[in-house]
């Protein structure tokens, strides 16, 4: 029997019982790790409180935490580690940006592209996305956004959380703050500011500050540099500090040409401390650096006009509000409409505190006055209007429609507006002299050619200089504009013999002496350039007919007084622009 095993014992065990013999023991072969291991780290799960968890049995409870993604996973017992497996895989693929399916799909114009998945870029565009349309940050841990994302994009795209997205925001801002110097400091030549203050609805003080260039591609860009919040009390002095400062942080100090305010008091010392600042004795630079902002003038300006016909846009303004007034008016209205084959229109109603949006109720309620009128025809409502407030409107559309025009001129942003503002003021003065001698409009006029006279029969000397170098207008708009200014008809002068004696109009002169001046300094410290222009077709009102025939005019006279190679360029025009024209492009 010796060497037999007994009956009943495990071949399988590793002891082998053999009688007569001592039990062998063999060594237990050590059980192998899982490689998922070197992709995920394990943990102990807490409570709310702070506490491990525990399980049923007393134990801590584990998880493994992914190294790549930190998505915690169950793992031991029946789990096994297969599944840890697959995750590390799919994660792997999720973050590595040269694994991935490439997508073949066209554009809208036919084309061929390639797409390749990448969790980097998604996440950036997305983030990107919530600067441009201002989303809250918490929006991105909403149910409904994070449900549109997994079944528009799979589950291939994880979002950033809150806290993520705040902080890549801050990011971005470091990165094109980088780029926006680099930007400015290759600016060649000047850099012109615009700012203004502003009060939020929490009561805070915020101050603005654009700037405007041309760059070396010879395109007009604005960017915003700053938007700081200016603590009280908005004195001259700390609104300049506040400027000056943040030109320090850009490294923009020497390259500022001018500054745009408003006519508010304060901004006259915040000026005078900024010439010091940045120009010194430099009286050139000193001289054109500040400018008013036209706009807010020509906002002044009508807001004290329509003062004085209120009264006759009561009843039309009335009208249009009881028409609004409920569904069963807006709809008897409509099938007035209808029955005269107008087009139902929901008519805007103006706001007080916005000039522009009576002119714009005006504007689509006069086409309307047959609808009113039937509207009307069997209705004992007190503010009816009559034949006199229709014709009375129209009179003051089109008055103020000249300033409306020139209102969103020099408001434009994506060209250059300060050469045709001499254009624009001269139609304003245009349609001031055609409603001087209506008796009805006498408060009117009074009152606006009161602000008119304090504001811009000085003409800037800035804008005058840059009406000049306008290849449309040259001399000839500013001294258009300088005759209405100061009732000086320059055409109807007798021609001087002497060479020494000009017939010209003596308030152009300290505009060509400073124009002189400043081509002196061009000469010294830049090269010319060529520009381009690009023509197109408009239909013109008859103040602006009045005025380019005006223009058209006075070229003729004075092309034949050229001397020097400026002169030539003042007035040699070639032919005359009535179109839109880009100066840069």
């Amino acid at each position: 029997m010796e060497g037999i095993p007994l009956m009943g014992s495990d071949p399988d065990s590793d002891v082998d019982m053999v009688v007569g013999n001592p039990p062998v023991v063999t060594p237990r072969i050590p059980r192998k790790t899982s490689h998922v291991w070197k992709q995920f780290d394990k943990v102990t799960e807490k409570n709310d409180d702070g506490t491990i968890m525990k399980q049923p049995n007393g134990k801590d409870v584990m998880k493994a935490v992914c190294k790549i993604c930190s998505e915690k996973l169950v793992f031991g017992g029946r789990s096994g580690t297969s599944h840890l497996s697959r995750h590390a895989t799919s994660c792997l693929k999720r973050t590595t940006s040269d694994v991935g399916q490439t997508i073949i799909g066209r554009t809208p114009t036919g084309g061929i592209y390639s797409f390749t998945f990448s969790q980097v870029r998604a996440r950036r565009e997305t983030v990107r996305y919530f600067i441009r349309e201002e989303l809250p940050f918490n929006k991105v841990e909403k149910p409904a956004f994070r449900r549109w994302i997994q079944k528009s994009f799979g589950p291939q795209f994880k979002p950033p959380g809150r806290l993520t997205l705040r902080a890549d925001i801050f990011l971005i801002l470091e990165e094109e703050k980088a780029v926006l110097k680099d930007l400015l400091r290759s600016v060649p030549g000047k850099i012109c500011l615009t700012s203004d203050l502003w009060t939020s609805n929490q009561k805070l003080g915020y101050m603005c500050i654009t700037a405007h260039f041309i760059c070396t591609d010879w395109k007009l860009h604005k960017r915003v540099i700053s938007f700081p919040m200016l603590p009280c009390p908005h004195t001259g002095k700390i609104i300049s500090d506040a400027i000056y400062a943040n030109l320090l942080g850009w490294n923009i100090s020497d390259k500022i040409g001018t500054l745009t305010l408003d006519n508010a008091s304060n901004n006259d010392v915040c000026v005078s401390r900024l010439k010091d600042q940045l120009f010194g004795h430099d009286m050139l630079s000193r001289e054109l650096f500040h400018l008013r902002c036209n706009a807010h003038i020509t906002n002044l300006l009508v807001k004290d006009g329509l003062k004085h016909v209120e009264s006759s846009l009561e009843n039309i303004r009335e009208s249009v509000r009881h028409v609004k007034y409920s569904p069963s008016k807006l709809q008897k209205f409509f099938e007035t409409c209808q029955s005269l084959n107008m087009k139902e229109k929901r008519l805007p109603i103006d706001i007080q505190t916005r000039w522009n949006s009576t002119y714009l109720m005006l504007e689509a309620t006069i086409p309307y006055q047959k609808v009113f009128d039937l509207f009307f025809y069997d209705s004992d409502f007190a503010y009816k209007p009559d034949l006199v407030d229709w014709q009375n409107a129209i009179v003051i559309k089109e008055f103020f429609e000249i300033f409306y025009v020139s209102t969103k001129s020099f408001s434009c942003s994506n060209s250059v507006t300060s050469s045709t503002f001499f254009f624009q003021l001269s139609k304003i003065v245009l349609i001031l002299k055609r409603v001087e001698n209506v008796p009805s409009f006498k408060p009117l006029y009074d009152s606006i050619k009161w602000k008119y006279d304090k504001y811009w029969k000085d003409v800037p000397m800035l804008l005058g200089l840059a009406s000049c170098m306008d290849p449309c207008f040259k001399f000839t708009a500013l001294e258009l504009c300088l005759d209405f200014n100061y009732d000086y008809d320059s055409q109807s002068q007798p021609e001087s013999q002497s060479p020494s004696v000009s017939n010209e109009n003596p308030w152009l002169l300290p505009y060509k002496t400073k124009l002189n001046e400043l081509f002196e300094v061009y000469l010294q410290k830049m090269s010319s350039g060529v520009t381009g222009m690009n023509e197109t077709s408009s239909n013109a009102p008859q103040e602006e007919d009045m005025v380019l025939a005006m223009l058209s005019k006075r070229r003729e006279a004075a092309i034949k007084k050229c001397k020097s190679e400026l002169q030539r360029y003042a007035y040699d025009w070639g032919a005359l622009i009535t179109g839109k024209m880009d100066v840069i492009g």
